[in-house]
């Protein structure tokens, strides 16, 4: 877990630098688009997240909730995302980048002090779990914005091994499952721990992950103009986007 820590931390630090080289440290400087924040609120936000489950104990996510105070003046002011809009996130006085990056590190280095004194449970381990998973969906959020920002990723970042996809389906026969669970078996997302019943129809999926190569060959069938494939929300959306291929294919 601990060495899992470090390397979500590594990894998130080298994609907000490689935004910071290319000028877009500043909120200022990135555009306003709904599905990217600005790099240094992200920045500050996911250590926030790790320091609000884990060093202040909070037991959900509203105010009130956790232990103590930041180690950040005003970090709960700045960082929480039920309470700062998405809109409001540019023009925030938030602290230059090295005080955020001492901040990410101080509380990195407390979390680890901690996590050494932790029981090998899964109660115990619950804050660490969420804090690693949120920390890596806001990897996969700084990776995307350095795409859609056309900014090149940093050249530490290892590079994707391609794989060979299995042929053919896996079916599967529907039925009831449970949906969820409670904290203390395995993982959940916080949102995820009230566990329900859910009936599922039959239904099969590829083994494998669709290719570049099997995507060219639906678009080359005619896929973006067949309404079959599309629901009525994928349609409109492909009328608004007037699309023929994926955003970024040339």
């Amino acid at each position: 877990m601990a060495a899992m820590l470090r390397d979500a931390r590594h990894y998130t630090l080298a994609l907000y630098d490689a935004l910071d080289a290319a000028g877009y440290g500043e909120a200022a400087r990135v555009p306003r688009l709904p599905i990217v924040n600005p790099p240094l609120w992200e920045l500050g936000h996911l250590a926030w997240f790790a320091e609000w489950y884990i060093l202040r104990e909070a037991t959900g996510s509203s105010p009130g909730e956790a232990q103590g105070n930041s180690l950040l003046a005003r970090g709960d002011d700045w960082f929480d995302s039920s309470l700062v809009p998405h809109r409001t996130r540019w023009t925030l006085d938030l602290p230059p980048p090295g005080a955020l990056k001492t901040y990410c590190r101080e509380v990195l280095d407390r979390i680890l002090d901690r996590l050494a004194r932790e029981p090998d449970t899964d109660a115990a381990l619950y804050p660490y779990r969420l804090a690693l998973t949120h920390e890596d969906m806001h990897g996969e959020a700084l990776l995307y914005t350095l795409q859609t920002l056309g900014v090149a990723p940093p050249p530490a970042l290892p590079p994707v091994q391609p794989r060979v996809s299995p042929p053919g389906e896996i079916a599967f026969g529907g039925g009831s499952f449970l949906r969820g669970g409670e904290q203390g078996h395995g993982f959940v997302f916080d949102n995820e721990r009230a566990a329900a019943t859910v009936r599922v129809a039959p239904f099969a999926l590829d083994a494998g992950l669709v290719t570049n190569g099997a995507y060219l060959d639906f678009m080359r069938d005619g896929g973006y103009q067949r309404a079959q494939y599309w629901s009525d929300a994928g349609r409109a959306w492909l009328m608004g986007q007037e699309r023929s291929a994926p955003r970024y294919w040339t």
